[in-house]
């Protein structure tokens, strides 16, 4: 496939958002809660001349309200876990085309006592999607 339709879910500035549009000649859509970071993302995509190919898009990952079965390939780097794994397949899973693909990594450990900052934040993260 040398077009594919992309979704990059919690994209955050979009360091691999652009890498993503280096492998690939298709389009790509985009999502963050975080405004600033779009609003980065926008910007730099203008400056790459981007703009036709990459539509960054604020939204929340658990409301998408975008049509069904219209990917091919759904990409998210640690942001699925914040709204529950079973909750974020479901939903990717109707976002893909038959035959589409997700690629995602998830939040983990790499140490038995992580920061107290990380865990903290990681619980407030969960709570605030109700999911502790």
């Amino acid at each position: 496939m040398s077009s594919p339709s992309v979704l990059h879910i919690g994209c955050g500035v979009g360091g691999q958002t652009l890498h993503l549009a280096e492998l690939t000649a298709g389009s790509i859509v985009v999502v963050d809660w975080h405004t600033p970071w779009i609003d980065r993302l926008r910007r730099t995509v203008a400056v790459r001349g981007l703009s036709h190919r990459v539509r960054p898009m604020v939204g929340d990952m658990a409301a998408l309200g975008l049509h069904l079965e219209s990917f091919d390939l759904i990409w998210s780097e640690g942001a699925l876990y914040t709204i529950g794994i079973a909750n974020a397949l479901r939903i990717c899973r109707s976002l893909l085309r038959p035959g589409g693909h997700l690629a995602f990594t998830d939040a983990f450990w790499r140490k038995a006592d992580p920061p107290a900052e990380m865990r903290a934040h990681l619980y407030q993260v969960r709570r605030s999607h109700h999911i502790v």
